[in-house]
Parts: C-alpha cells; structure tokens; sequence
C-alpha cells in the first residue's frame, strides 16, 4: 500500500537522498547486528534485549518503507487521490513518479532550479492553483477537483 500521508512528509525526493538512505539504512543494519552480538554478553534478558532491539528495528522499518516507496513512485505507481494537506508532497511523488529530476522540472517550468528545490524542500507551502497546474502539466499530469460535503466523522 501507498505510504500514508504522515509518512509522505518524508518522501525520498531525489536519486541523492535516496542513496543515502540506503546508506542509512545499512548503518543501521551493522549496528543491529553488533547490538544482536553484544546484547546477549552483557546479562540482559530476552525481554530486555527485546525492549532494546525495538529503536533499532523501527527505524530500520522506517527507512525500508520509505525507500521501498521510492521505488514504486520511480516505477510510475502513484494511488490517484491526495487532501489538499497532502498536496505539496504529492507533486514531489509526481515529479519522482514521472522520472524526471529537478532540474529537467525546472527546464519543463521555465524557472530556476533553485525555485523547485525550495518548493519541493516546502512541500510547495502557499501554491496556487495556477502554479500547480503549472507543475503538474509539466509533469505530463493534470487536476480534477471534486467537491463534496464534509462527512459527519
């Protein structure tokens, strides 16, 4: 399944970051590792070495999920529906969706790279509908809006 859109906040934007993150999430893997070595020398119990073990491995889950997520956006495998509170994140997962860089975005634009850097690093914070509609023809997208009344949730 699509990350939720919590976890969108910490989308993998660009081929650097998500080299990192692998970086990251081998670093961890070693640590976890060493940890599972020593852990049982130092006269923990299994519960406790359990309680220890859970930061390393949620982090691990973590970065797992967000690479993975990363590679269905650069795959094309976007879900079709996001909340305005979403918004910004989903025009960086279409960006990465569409295999296109930042600067082949900028290109596309007819603006600096510097300003889709800043947009996407705000999750496009402040957009206007023409300026999103600006970005998602570049990206080879467009919007359809529909309105509908609030739930009673």
């Amino acid at each position: 399944m699509f990350p939720s859109a919590e976890s969108r906040a910490e989308v993998l934007r660009t081929a650097a970051e998500v080299a990192e993150a692998q970086l990251e999430l081998r670093q961890w893997r070693i640590l976890q590792r060493r940890q599972n070595e020593r852990w049982p020398r130092t006269g923990f119990t299994d519960q406790q070495i359990a309680e220890l073990s859970k930061p390393i491995e949620a982090k691990i889950a973590e970065l797992e999920v967000r690479i993975e997520a990363w590679k269905r956006l650069a795959a094309g495998d976007v879900d079709d529906s996001v909340s305005l509170a979403g918004f910004g994140t989903r025009l960086a997962e279409l960006r990465v969706a569409a295999g296109m860089s930042q600067r082949e975005l900028a290109r596309a634009m007819g603006v600096s790279d510097s300003q889709v850097s800043r947009d996407e690093r705000t999750m496009y914070a402040g957009i206007t509908v023409k300026r999103a509609i600006k970005v998602l023809a570049a990206l080879g997208f467009e919007a359809e809006v529909h309105i509908r009344p609030r739930s009673s949730e």
